[in-house]
């Protein structure tokens, strides 16, 4: 009988991995005559349970111990020990087979099954019965097509039983696009394929082998036995017996190869595959030994396996070493019985490795693996706790064996899969939404349920307009209301109704699905506006369009109609201006209440050229950055420009505060505030602000009136998803009632103000225009009332005695999901004149014309240093 015999040389040519610890030893086992990686070789260190297994391109990785022997082991080969010290730091060692004559002949019992039952029957002899801890590897691939689908690596623990293990360190990744198919929206989500789990790592059972009952059956009933070859594993002589189902039984059951050690009668390793007869037999959801794998309506029929399990002797004893499998599955989705989909021919490829095992530990396992699903499974616990497509650099921090080289592409691959489906879904979803049609009984039910907040909530509803006034506009968008409204439609019934309040702070916008459609997949109108006189002119330029072109109309729609829409939805303080608004915001106005277009067909006037025609692809949502404070300083003119685009900003304060600083230092004679775009912000920031500009004590808000408390209302609104009264749960404590008036109390603004100390006392110009708005109105209007400044520019967007703010929740209405911001309270303005003032008119007019705008010159400013300059001289 020939064996393989083995030659180890260590290569002096060593090789060092990137980023190795020092506290650990690498290598690579390969077979000198091929060089080929040998996979799965056994390195254990001597006299301890510690020790690793070769990957799959034969790599390891060792702790080092000090003055440590290594024994490295092959199936079918004799086991070598080497010392640490020989190893250096990372050698390949080369493994050398020849073919030898054995100098004895091992001697075989005369009937196979007779050593299959002694094998069984010393089962307690040779396999640690009591608990003991098993540190190990896992790592499973589906594969459809050759093309991975799932895939996951984990580090556990456990203890030789049949429980759960507990998770050291896991990742899971799978293709959603192609699980498409197998959604479940009954069980939230995609199936896992795959069932086995660290539970196989078990020692042999007295009870079933082979899928055989042997309290009631004999296993030569349903196999024969056969000798093969024997071998030497491990240096020990061990007996190959091939089993094979019986034609005349109808289990379906496996054929294979058991390995027992001549000496002690332990089975050492146990290879099969379904037997070709048996698998006519195979259930769905049963695997040949009637173990559930899997519940309907997710089903699993299994068409092959092939598996491998080996064991490993420490002292006496043997354990549990590794478990291979293959296997071949067809995976189904059933809803009410009838099956939705099949995805054929798939395969799973698991790798159960013991890395390490602690005899010493006899306390059970306390699992952390909790039941998912309706046949728990450890693929599915990894799927909800451990999905990851982001390779942690640590992951082999946790592992004696590596981590799969090729994880980092994988996880890149499904990525980049996964992302594209999800956009594919979520469009698709969306999709379906914007353009769903909504009855006249939902509309109805909606706008009552908006009136209803509005009059419970908000604190100004008839300051622009009377209540009769206000049920006339609510009576007016009922009788508008038409059957199978689109969103956008019925949006704009609800926007008229917000506008008639004239409340810049009180607005409305489409719903999540539909904003979120918008910004993703939809397009825009291309070309920045300003309008003018009733007329909307370019101030960029697209395709063959030059800037201050006249539009005449935009997909067959004229200017006067496309103003006049959105005219009557966009909602502003009292009866100001809106076409500053309607420029800025021209792009998204278009989109939410006139059109959803890829593509623009345009007339316009060229100054150059004349009437023209022009189409322009729309372009994707883009969102500006948060624009930042600054200042500028006109040396010659001992003049500083301070200009803010809002208040607010996390340096909003600190730059305010030293700008002032620096103008005290060095006798600044003249500041400028250009609040011209400012939306508002901060409302304590305005304050902050005038307290720079005054060398008096000051009052900001006289009050802060708001509606009766009623906490049903309060509760249909919430910030960003939160609930009114979590979000402010101190707000009906603050309130206070003044007969038939309620005031909020809890407000710094309220307060005395205190100037800073060296204030700014020489010149003030503040530039302001139709979009100066909410706390930057509020800054100009007690600015105005002090007389501390001369105004340049236009018409102040935001109402001059104060305006409806205090928090703006949102409503969303109840069957079309469009959101609603609604104000809680009115802020009163302490202010020392009695003016009749709606709005904040400048001292000086300076508009911006179309020619400065296209320019780029900014003439509000340079009206007001020119103004310095005279004064100066």
């Amino acid at each position: 009988m020939e064996l393989k015999k083995i030659v180890v040389s260590l290569l002096a040519l060593l090789y060092i991995v990137d980023g190795q610890s020092q506290n650990s030893l690498s290598g690579k086992i390969i077979d000198k005559a091929t060089q080929a990686p040998l996979p799965y070789a056994t390195i254990g260190i001597e006299n301890t349970s510690q020790g690793t297994t070769s990957n799959a391109a034969g790599e390891f990785t060792l702790p080092t111990i000090s003055n440590a022997k290594v024994r490295i082991s092959y199936i079918g080969y004799r086991s070598v020990v080497i010392n640490v010290s020989e190893l250096n730091i990372q050698p390949v060692i080369e493994l050398e087979a020849e073919h030898i004559t054995l100098g004895e002949i091992l001697i075989t019992p005369t009937d196979p099954v007779d050593v299959v039952y002694e094998a069984l029957n010393k089962i307690p002899v040779n396999y640690n019965s009591t608990a003991y801890r098993i540190t190990g590897f896992a790592r499973e691939y589906v594969t459809a097509d050759q093309e991975i689908v799932q895939w996951f690596e984990a580090v556990f623990e456990h203890d030789g039983s049949t429980l759960m293990p507990r998770i050291l360190k896991s990742q899971f990744m799978e293709d959603k696009a192609w699980k498409a198919p197998l959604w479940n929206s009954s069980r939230g989500g995609f199936y896992t394929v795959g069932w086995r789990s660290t539970k196989a790592l078990a020692n042999p059972s007295r009870r079933n082998f082979l899928g055989i009952a042997l309290s009631n059956h004999d296993l030569s009933r349903y196999y024969t036995f056969d000798w093969e070859n024997p071998v030497v594993m491990d240096g020990r002589d061990i007996y190959v017996i091939a089993f094979h189902q019986r034609k005349n039984v109808k289990p379906s059951l496996i054929d294979g190869t058991i390995y027992i050690d001549a000496t002690t009668s332990a089975i050492v390793k146990i290879k099969y595959n379904i037997s070709a007869y048996g698998a006519g037999h195979m259930k769905v959801n049963r695997n040949w030994n009637s173990e559930v794998v899997s519940n309907s309506p997710k089903n699993i029929n299994i068409r092959d396996e092939q598996l491998e399990i080996t064991y490993k002797r420490i002292g006496n004893r043997w354990y549990p070493n590794r478990i291979t499998a293959l296997n071949t599955v067809d995976a189904s989705l059933s809803v009410m019985g009838i099956t939705q989909t099949t995805l054929k021919n798939l395969s799973i490829k698991s790798e159960y490795i013991v890395t390490k095992i602690d005899t010493t530990i006899t306390a059970e396992l306390n699992s952390n693996v909790e039941a998912v699903g309706k046949t728990p499974t450890l693929q599915n616990y990894l799927k909800q706790h451990h999905e990851t497509y982001q390779i942690n650099e640590d992951w082999n921090d946790h592992l004696v064996l590596k981590s799969d080289t090729l994880a980092s592409a994988i996880a890149a691959s499904l990525s980049m899969k996964n992302a594209r489906w999800e956009l594919g879904k979520q469009q698709t979803y969306l999709e379906k939404t914007v353009q769903k049609k909504y009855s006249i009984k939902e509309q109805h039910a909606d706008l009552k349920y908006l009136k209803e907040t509005l009059e419970k909530v908000h604190p100004d509803l008839f300051t622009y307009q009377t209540r009769q006034e206000f049920e006339k506009n609510f009576l007016n968008a009922i009788k508008n209301v038409q059957k199978n409204n689109s969103e956008r439609s019925f949006l704009n019934i609800v926007s008229a109704l917000i506008e008639s309040i004239h409340c810049g702070h009180t607005t409305s916008i489409p719903s999540k699905e539909a904003v979120a459609y918008h910004q993703q997949f939809g397009k825009y109108f291309p070309l920045a506006v300003v309008v003018k006189n009733d007329r909307i002119f370019t101030t960029s330029s697209a395709s063959n369009i030059n800037e201050a072109s006249e539009i005449k109309n935009i997909n067959t729609l004229d200017v006067k109609t496309i103003l006049a829409q959105l005219r009557a939805v966009t909602p502003t303080d009292g009866a100001s201006n809106k076409d500053a608004m309607i420029s800025k915001y021209f792009a998204t106005l278009y989109k939410n209440h006139i059109s959803s277009a890829d593509t623009f067909h345009v007339e316009y006037i060229s100054p150059l050229n004349g009437m023209q025609k022009a189409q322009l692809p729309g372009i994707d949502y883009s969102s500006d950055g948060p624009s930042r404070i600054t200042s500028k300083c006109y040396d010659s003119m001992s003049t500083v420009l301070i200009t803010l685009p809002s208040f607010g900003g996390t340096n909003f304060v600190r730059h305010i505060d030293s700008t002032f600083n620096a103008i005290h230092k060095y006798k600044i004679q003249n500041v400028i505030i250009d609040i011209r775009n400012n939306e508002g912000g901060y409302d304590s920031l305005g304050a902050l602000l005038y307290s720079h500009l005054t060398d008096s004590t000051f009052d900001y808000y006289h009050r802060i009136l708001v509606n009766k408390p009623d906490t049903t209302s309060l509760n249909r609104l919430h910030f960003n998803g939160i609930n009114f009264t979590k979000a402010l749960p101190e707000f009906i404590n603050s309130i206070n009632e003044h007969g038939n008036s309620y005031s909020f109390r809890q407000h710094r603004n309220l307060k005395k103000q205190t100037p800073k100390q060296n204030a700014f006392k020489g010149k003030l110009y503040v530039l302001i225009n139709g979009i100066t708005f909410s706390t930057a109105a509020e800054f100009a209007s007690i600015v105005h009332d002090h007389h501390r400044a001369l105004f340049i520019g236009e018409s102040c967007g935001g109402a001059y005695r104060g305006n409806n703010s205090l928090g703006t929740p949102t409503l969303t209405l109840p069957n079309t999901g469009i959101e609603v911001e609604i104000p809680i309270g009115r802020y009163e303005l302490s202010l020392r004149n009695n003016s009749s003032l709606q709005h904040l008119e400048p001292d000086i007019v300076v508009e911006q014309s179309l020619d400065g705008i296209v320019k780029g010159s900014d003439e509000v400013l340079e009206k007001c240093l020119t103004l310095i300059r005279r004064r100066t001289k």
